[in-house]
């Protein structure tokens, strides 16, 4: 079951649900007895578990799904975009992914089309102001009104973080500025978004498996490799995976939350999502 901590290992929230999600303003998506609904940071619920799926709280609001189709509530529970989607991503930079039968394409906060369905994946969400998105193959970045910022030449390619997004090429990843420049070589079998400075990053090794560390932005190996899982750090802190259990590290590597958990998310509003064993 899952449940929350605080920044010193102490659980806050109980453990008792089925899947938990990251806190975003105030809320946590939790599933209860197959149903979805919100707890505050207190552990009580906000919105009672009623809901067949529910994401993440971004620009106000949050993805629910009523049935097999998705739509958007705010923070009184209140359905804003009718439940219309097959699927239905959180909004971040104003805009959410959604997608019709075959169709994919960006809607607004007030449910309006703003960048038209296409056939194709849009590939992900908006972050500093570009997404990530294919075009012919190959993977470039648009701007929120849809034009073509950096040419598509990567295999792949997550969003924006702190000025940088990794990318893919062939199969190693690296990270691309915002003029399309790789400033990071790609030499890496995986790579996180930057957060607080640091990205974490799966490091190929002579003898397998490859193992996780993270780099600076200037692609400087400053914390492991070693850990057979790392998340991103948030709020000083980031979960990682050590001999099957989840713990915590502070940014000089430092282990701060013992290795007990299950699994284990990032901090985000004062608290951390993991699973008891």
């Amino acid at each position: 079951m899952w449940g929350y901590i605080g920044h010193d290992g102490t659980l806050i929230v109980q453990p008792r649900f089925e899947s938990a999600g990251d806190f975003h303003s105030g809320m946590g998506a939790v599933q209860s007895q197959g149903k979805f609904g919100y707890i505050d940071q207190q552990g009580n619920l906000a919105i009672l578990p009623m809901y067949d799926g529910a994401g993440d709280f971004g620009d106000g609001l949050a993805p629910v799904r009523v049935g097999r189709k998705w739509g958007y509530i705010n923070e009184r529970n209140e359905i804003v975009i009718d439940c219309q989607f097959d699927s239905a991503s959180p909004f971040s930079d104003g805009r959410a992914q959604v997608v019709s039968g075959q169709s994919y394409g960006y809607i607004d906060t007030a449910g309006r089309m703003v960048l038209a369905a296409k056939a194709g994946p849009v590939a992900s969400y908006f972050s500093e102001g570009a997404a990530p998105t294919n075009i012919s193959g190959k993977v470039g970045f648009m701007d929120r009104d849809g034009s073509v910022c950096i040419p598509p030449k990567f295999d792949a390619a997550w969003p924006f973080k702190e000025g940088l997004a990794p990318v893919k090429v062939g199969r190693s990843w690296g990270f691309t500025n915002r003029s399309g420049i790789v400033v990071i070589e790609p030499k890496f079998a995986a790579a996180d978004q930057f957060s607080e400075g640091l990205s974490a990053v799966l490091i190929p090794a002579l003898l397998p498996p490859p193992t996780w560390g993270y780099i600076n932005k200037a692609g400087d190996v400053v914390l492991g490799p070693g850990y057979r899982w790392a998340g991103r750090f948030s709020e000083g802190l980031a979960p990682i995976e050590v001999g099957n259990k989840y713990g915590f590290i502070d940014r000089s590597g430092r282990v701060s939350i013992s290795p007990q958990f299950a699994d284990a998310g990032s901090f985000y509003d004062g608290l951390a999502r993991v699973k008891i064993l």
